[in-house]
């Protein structure tokens, strides 16, 4: 019985030994019938200037004598979007005889492959200024960067949305370009990492705050003067709206929309209130006590003569932007939903001023109303 066994044993392992043997023959013919993938042309060619610009070493001297590396690291290539093209596909222009042949290296254009994003830039703030000869306006390596560039969607990119303000910076924090150029906010990196959509979105990781290119644009960045640009005082309320949805809904109610609605140019945008790149919470009492000031620039009588009431005083004397419970312009008359008193809607119409003065005179009643928060002692027919 135990020698039946085992023999019976020992012929099935023989039987498997020999089906291992065909499985291993078979998967090695199937091998050799199967060609290995080829090298594509482009990357047959890229090794060629990989020969020399592989080399961390290779560099050149620029007409200032400093000099400039022409290294290309293959792996950060092989990951970037571009990666498929051979080197020719965006060095076109380049001499037949290169290298050593002495001629410049003609400049890239990437709006042979990139023509919309090419029309719309030369209708942009840097391409015309490029147009005109200023050398330092951003152009596409300046934001996206070279051999190594990324999707937008990675976060590696220069131009995902978290980047930007550091890509943007590189122009717009540099004291000799903001200097030459003279531009008139030369300080806007710095304020806005310190504002309260820069500290969402680099400190809290808010990636629905917005970063330059929401309130900009992108490759059609214009000036502020220019009715197409987002940021021309008509089109304000629109860019901020696209985030502040119920906000802009209010305002264009108020009578600061509607001036803006009519094109009177004395209707404010939100940028003339929160500013443009500091903007702040507005619940902080450093904002209260810079607001009546924002208000007088606009209204400058009503200021100077609030500034002789309880209300002025209490502002004026009190600590430093510690004043959060003197009332200030906003607690009065609102903030996005300002309206003319004869208005039924108006926070100080009749049917509402009571309700607006009890948020900080619980006890105020229709006389306690008759207060006049900036009245004009000189001014017999207004405040008899």
């Amino acid at each position: 019985m135990n020698r039946t066994t085992s023999v019976s044993q020992d012929g099935s392992s023989s039987r498997r030994r020999r089906g291992s043997v065909l499985l291993a023959l078979f998967a090695g013919f199937l091998l050799a019938a199967t060609p290995l993938q080829a090298a594509s042309p482009n990357e047959k060619a890229n090794e060629a200037c990989l020969g020399c610009h592989g080399d961390k070493d290779m560099v050149k001297e620029v007409p200032n004598g400093a000099p400039v590396s022409l290294f290309v690291d293959a792996d950060r290539f092989g990951k970037a979007v571009h990666a498929s093209l051979a080197c020719k596909s965006c060095h076109a222009d380049l001499h037949k005889d290169h290298p050593g042949d002495g001629n410049p290296v003609p400049k890239v254009n990437c709006g042979i492959c990139h023509t919309d994003e090419s029309k719309i830039y030369q209708g942009s703030i840097h391409g015309m200024s490029r147009a005109m000869g200023s050398s330092a306006a951003a152009n596409c390596v300046d934001c996206h960067g070279n051999h190594y560039i990324g999707h937008v969607s990675r976060t590696d990119s220069p131009v995902y949305k978290m980047n930007l303000p550091v890509t943007c910076g590189r122009c717009h924090a540099n004291k000799n370009i903001t200097d030459e150029y003279k531009m008139k906010y030369p300080s806007v990196g710095s304020q806005y990492m310190e504002s309260i959509h820069g500290q969402a979105l680099l400190k809290k990781g808010l990636i629905v705050a917005p970063s330059c290119s929401d309130c900009h644009g992108v490759h059609d960045i214009k000036r502020s003067v220019d009715r197409s640009s987002p940021i021309n005082h008509a089109n304000v309320a629109k860019t901020c709206g696209k985030c502040h949805v119920t906000v802009e809904a209010i305002y264009e109610k108020s009578i600061h929309g509607q001036l803006l609605a009519k094109g009177d140019p004395r209707g404010p945008v939100c940028i003339q209130c929160h500013s443009a790149h500091q903007i702040e919470t507005p619940g902080g009492s450093h904002f209260k006590s810079r607001a009546d000031l924002i208000c007088g620039k606009c209204h400058e009588d009503r200021l100077e003569h609030y500034r002789d009431t309880y209300h002025g005083k209490a502002m004026a004397l009190g600590k430093a932007n510690t004043a959060p419970d003197v009332a200030a312009c906003y607690d009065c008359h609102g903030h996005h939903d300002v309206l003319p008193v004869s208005n039924p809607d108006s926070r100080l119409a009749p049917g509402h001023i009571v309700q607006t003065c009890q948020q900080c005179h619980p006890k105020a009643n229709v006389s306690f109303t008759k207060y006049a928060p900036h009245a004009d002692p000189e001014d017999r027919k207004k405040y008899p």
